[in-house]
């Protein structure tokens, strides 16, 4: 029991901290610089028309 304690605090806790930095970061960005990034990693193949459709509605629909 204490070893899961211990990989909890280990891997759980900065998981937790990548993930609330990552949510003020997404944040912050405005919305036409973040449709103009995810532009880029369609037009450079980075990631499909379908990720790219999902990910330019759910920008949108933060507004």
């Amino acid at each position: 029991m204490p070893e899961l304690v211990i990989l909890l605090f280990l891997f759980g806790v900065p998981a937790i901290i990548a993930y609330a930095i990552w949510r003020v970061y997404s944040l912050t960005i405005s919305p036409k610089a973040r449709l103009r990034r995810l532009e880029g990693l369609r037009s450079s193949g980075a990631i499909t028309a379908a990720e790219y459709e999902k990910q330019r509605a759910s920008i949108i629909s933060s507004v």
